[in-house]
């Protein structure tokens, strides 16, 4: 906006015009911590603002009504309601850690929690299992605003060879890729266009002419991967449960609660000034769950910047837009003979906040692809799953070098397609049944009962399994291999 000022020299009047600066707001944390990637949501819950990769909201380009209150929309931290016009006016906002009141005998001094934080990391560094296999089972639901258009059901063995705590570098050269993963059975539905019965054959569209917001009205993927897992690499290595990351981040005292008679603290961390990415890989804030005996029992990220499973080549130090509000967190289990994971879950929103421009050369940040277009208008969401039980833990050299060639882990396992041969009806009826939106599967995807939609799974089922024809090879492979690690069908 332009302002003319009267200035008067030596007798003469001069109209001198005046731009006023953009405004900027910086959103910090109680002790000062710049907060990147905290949305805050209008009332009627239609507009977003987001903080950039350097915890600043950049208000120069909005135009909501003033009258407009927008609070922070955050697992981790909380704000006061405060109007677009207040906002205008700060220099900085601060949110706070969603803590609650402690008892003086659980206040935990910085130096306190960072010792707690080593016994843990040294615990996990040590005790977490370095070969290993499991059955996993994955589900993914795509929605549209409230309305499932798919449903992935996957059950399958996953591997996890060669742990370490180690950055080989680029993501795809890690020695413990997340892509270990054989399917065994799947049921996996068409997408469907948002508001029709209409199905999508064509499963991937990529310009990579396209730039801006305009890319994400034609690119879209959608195919099955293991993106979630890729992430927990990022958070193994770079994260607080790693001795070499803990002075990366500063802590706030979350809660304390019982388990099982045992004390757990959840600490939420955020990371600090400058570390990033030359020190840690990760940007923004998590929270993790750890015993008074430094066990490791889950940990959650939301709206993290990841540079190591995600991004890996884009340079810093541009701010980026993000836009994928997501909440991630793995869980960890003890068995006899060291840590595992039991399971790791991912929720994803497309949400445009007001103050993203769509200049070609903005860097937007999405945590996965759009898995059709128009993510924004269509309100694409997905949740994501991966559940692990009965644990085989392999010691020795022989058995590892023999089930490492069935597996052979790839960088986003995107080449492990879900076709499998024969999909056993009877085992999905009993899976789909035991589902507590049984229903609304049935409804959304408009089918009359599991026999029809099933019909459906089948042909999509066919169609990738005569075009993805290494696959044919790595369905025998993984029934064989579940007979031979349990002794039994993957079915019983």
């Amino acid at each position: 906006m332009k302002h003319i000022f009267f200035k008067v020299v030596a007798g003469l009047v001069l109209f001198v015009p005046c731009v006023s600066t953009a405004q900027k707001v910086r959103v910090v944390s109680e002790d000062e911590i710049s907060i990147p990637y905290l949305y805050f949501v209008s009332v009627d819950k239609k507009m977003y603002l987001l903080s950039d990769s350097e915890g600043i909201i950049d208000l120069s380009h909005v135009s909501v009504p003033d009258t407009m209150k927008f609070t922070a929309s955050s697992d981790f931290y909380s704000s006061e309601a405060v109007t677009f016009m207040s906002l205008k006016r700060m220099s900085k906002l601060v949110v706070h850690s969603n803590s609650i009141s402690l008892d003086d005998i659980y206040v935990m001094p910085q130096e306190n929690i960072l010792l707690l934080l080593k016994k843990t990391a040294d615990k996990f560094s040590k005790n977490y299992l370095k070969n290993y296999v499991a059955k996993a089972n994955y589900s993914r639901i795509i929605y549209s605003g409230s309305n499932i258009q798919q449903l992935y059901l996957i059950n399958g063995l996953w591997s996890s060879f060669g742990f370490n705590q180690k950055s080989g570098g680029k993501m795809w050269d890690d020695r413990n890729l997340m892509g270990g993963f054989l399917a065994l059975d799947s049921f996996v539905t068409d997408f469907l266009i948002p508001g029709t019965r209409t199905a999508v054959n064509t499963y991937e569209v990529v310009d990579q002419s396209l730039g801006g917001l305009s890319c994400f009205d034609v690119n879209y993927v959608n195919i099955f991967n293991l993106k979630l897992l890729d992430i927990k690499r990022s958070i193994e290595i770079y994260s607080p449960l790693s001795t070499r990351h803990i002075e990366d981040y500063s802590y706030k005292l979350k809660s304390v609660f019982k388990k099982n008679g045992e004390e757990v603290y959840n600490i939420i961390f955020t990371t600090k000034q400058g570390r990033f990415p030359n020190h840690t890989k990760l940007l923004g804030s998590g929270e993790m769950s750890i015993t008074k005996e430094g066990d490791i029992l889950s940990l959650s990220v939301e709206n993290m910047e990841d540079r190591f499973s995600t991004y890996m080549l884009l340079k810093y130090p541009a701010p980026s837009v993000m836009l994928t509000p997501y909440k991630w967190t793995v869980n960890y289990a003890q068995i006899k003979g060291g840590i595992v994971t039991s399971s790791v879950n991912m929720s994803v929103n497309w949400k445009l906040p007001e103050n993203a421009t769509s200049s070609d050369n903005t860097p937007f940040y999405n945590i996965e692809w759009n898995v059709y277009r128009k993510p924004f208008k269509n309100r694409l969401r997905t949740e994501t799953e991966v559940v692990f039980k009965d644990f085989v833990v392999v010691t020795d050299k022989k058995t590892l070098n023999t089930l490492m060639k069935y597996f052979r882990p790839t960088f986003g396992a995107a080449s492990n397609y879900f076709a499998v041969k024969d999909p056993n009806k009877e085992y999905w009826r009993k899976r789909i049944k035991s589902l507590s939106f049984a229903s609304k599967v049935l409804t959304d995807l408009y089918a009359e009962n599991f026999d029809e939609l099933f019909v459906r799974v089948e042909l999509r089922n066919t169609k990738n399994y005569d075009e993805y024809l290494g696959n044919k090879e790595k369905n025998q492979d993984s029934r064989m291999l579940y007979k031979y690690l349990y002794g039994k069908e993957y079915y019983e």
